[in-house]
């Protein structure tokens, strides 16, 4: 178990109190569970291990970036010279997704882990993912979750020999002409990416929030005006479609969730629908359910593989 605790608390020998940290039970818990599916192990308490001076106000980018760069590295140090791992996952929220989502970032995160002797781990990949992990993952030993400048971020280490991801495919389309896309059919991987965000135009720029790319686009200027009110509705950050272990989920963006002074984001399915009624808990989708954004634009669901 000595490892797991250098894992948690590179910095310290003696095991802390998360109390001593600033931690609240609120804060460990984790996000609520899915309203839908299995139930997964409750996350493990973690411990932040940064110090206060690290949580100051950052705006340059590269600073901030370097901040995150030195948090992993130090997780990871206490296995210099050792190749027992052979993936990096980090969750970011939109404050610094912009930031770390780059190949310069990863390339130097390669770099380093090279000169640890985690050749290993240099050569696999690193995975930035929008938003928070899983319940499961959250409960692995080898999770942890860091406070940084402008948010929170998540590390996780991927042993070897674990179990490898499923590869899943769909598609998405718009639903018997109500509304209108930029493409007629988009197609969501597994291997591509893990998250497929939903809204209107290509990018979304509210005063406020963070520089935000699309990838399933809802028309802002589509020719017929009947459609273009129907899209009209639909937020420029809606929703996302979220890929964990083999599974779709559809999660609302607060501006996509009527609760929370939105536009609404429900899925129809069996004629019966669901609103999402907050921005964290995720609905696990089904071949054939309906995603209903705004007030009239529906988009087709399907299971490809």
């Amino acid at each position: 178990m000595g490892f797991i605790k250098k894992l948690f608390n590179p910095f310290s020998e003696e095991e802390k109190d998360p109390k001593e940290n600033g931690l609240n039970a609120e804060e460990t818990a984790g996000t609520p569970s899915r309203p839908v599916a299995d139930e997964v192990s409750p996350a493990a308490p973690v411990v932040d291990t940064c110090s206060e001076q690290s949580t100051v106000a950052i705006s340059d980018i590269g600073l901030l970036a370097e901040t995150v760069k030195e948090l992993i590295l130090n997780s990871v140090a206490p296995y210099t010279g050792k190749d027992d791992f052979v993936g990096l996952s980090i969750w970011v929220n939109d404050q610094i997704y912009h930031a770390l989502s780059t190949e310069k970032f990863k390339a130097d995160l390669r770099a380093a882990f090279d000169s640890m002797r985690l050749f290993s781990l240099g050569k696999s990949e690193i995975s930035i993912i929008h938003g928070e992990p899983t319940q499961q993952d959250k409960a692995s030993p080898l999770t942890k979750k860091g406070i940084i400048p402008k948010g929170i971020l998540w590390i996780r280490l991927i042993e070897k020999g674990a179990a490898e991801p499923k590869h899943v495919k769909a598609s998405v389309s718009v639903f018997q002409g109500l509304g209108s896309c930029k493409e007629k059919e988009y197609i969501l991987s597994s291997e591509d990416k893990p998250v497929y965000r939903i809204g209107r135009g290509t990018i979304s720029r509210k005063p406020g929030s963070s520089y935000r790319v699309n990838d399933i686009i809802v028309e802002d200027n589509n020719p017929d005006p009947g459609i273009q009110k129907m899209n009209n509705y639909v937020s420029s950050a809606q929703a996302d479609i979220i890929l964990d272990d083999g599974y779709f989920y559809l999660r609302a963006m607060p501006s996509g969730c009527r609760t929370q002074g939105g536009s609404p984001t429900k899925v129809i399915r069996d004629q019966e629908a669901f609103e999402l009624r907050d921005s964290v808990s995720s609905f696990k989708l089904k071949d054939g359910d309906v995603i209903e954004m705004g007030k009239s634009v529906l988009l087709q669901f399907k299971i490809i593989e």
